[in-house]
């Protein structure tokens, strides 16, 4: 689309020229085609050779997609996929509406209303798990969330930036590093961390923690993910060698390659961590366990 057309009211889409029985162009670009329909066919209209997205502005009626029949009124949505039966019923005088239609198949499943008032959410979409498109945006949200939750530790941890830790981790939360490590219980034992001076000795000798893109589970109010991280430290003993474009360097050391698994629970303020389990990848069996976490059915 080359400009975004201006606003059409429903009071200006009453007044566009129009052929009884039927829709009255809007506007159209490339695959895009809008199109106005003051009292639509009452009764079953043609399949189409387009998706259709019909936005209801005025009146009732039903809606019928093959053998689904639904009553719809002013501010709901209604998909019908290319090649199906559908057609308005019972339709009020007054029934207006916008249908927008593209120049080819979504391939969706073939109908049903979406509420943008206050209904449920109905449409019948390609989900095999049962949940609702409302449930799984809902999914997405948190899962993203949860992502920038682990994405954000390694730079608190290469700043020392103590408050941001705080604020990521619940009142009882537990980070466990394994024996070798103290094992900090609550959000301010936790957040201390970063202000230990050998923490700070560690981020002056340019210190770098490396994660790994997670892997997360999401059941309710509560998630868990398994991750790699790596803590990669400047190389003070080889040589200093050129990348071409990229300057002369020692290069970087791996010091420690471990897997973690992560606890969250929801909150009113958002995901927060509950829970940080890591184990150093040695050979030994407890980071194995961690990583099978990732493939629990």
């Amino acid at each position: 689309m080359d400009r975004a057309p201006p606003p059409v009211s429903l009071a200006a889409a009453l007044a566009l020229p129009r052929t009884p029985g039927r829709s009255t162009e809007v506007f159209v670009d490339g695959e895009l085609e809008v199109r106005f329909a003051a009292r639509p066919t009452n009764g079953p209209q043609v399949p189409h050779q387009r998706d259709e997205l019909y936005f209801v502005t005025a009146g009732t009626g039903r809606y019928r997609v093959e053998d689904k029949v639904t009553a719809v009124g002013p501010g709901d949505l209604l998909f019908c996929a290319a090649h199906v039966a559908h057609g308005f019923e019972d339709i009020s005088a007054d029934l207006s509406g916008c249908c927008s239609t593209g120049r080819r198949s979504s391939g969706l499943s073939p109908a049903g209303p979406i509420s943008l008032g206050n209904k449920e959410w109905e449409m019948a979409v390609d989900t095999k798990d049962g949940r609702t498109p409302e449930q799984r945006l809902r999914l997405i949200e948190d899962r993203f969330e949860i992502y920038n939750l682990i994405a954000s530790h390694p730079p608190s941890a290469d700043t020392g930036a103590g408050d941001y830790t705080a604020s990521v981790w619940t009142e009882d939360g537990v980070f466990d590093r394994g024996a070798e490590f103290a094992r900090p219980t609550g959000r301010a034992a936790i957040a201390g961390g970063s202000s230990n001076p050998e923490h700070h000795r560690a981020i002056e000798q340019g210190i770098a923690h490396f994660a790994g893109l997670p892997y997360v589970r999401i059941t309710g109010d509560t998630a868990f993910a398994i991750s790699y991280l790596q803590i990669l430290v400047p190389d003070r003993v080889r040589p200093p060698f050129d990348v071409p474009n990229h300057g002369s360097s020692r290069g970087f050391h791996v010091h420690r390659v471990s897997a973690n698994r992560w606890e969250f629970v929801r909150t009113d303020e958002g995901w927060k961590i509950r829970r940080r389990i890591l184990r150093p990848l040695d050979g030994t069996e407890p980071a194995r366990e961690i990583l099978g976490g990732a493939l629990e059915p």
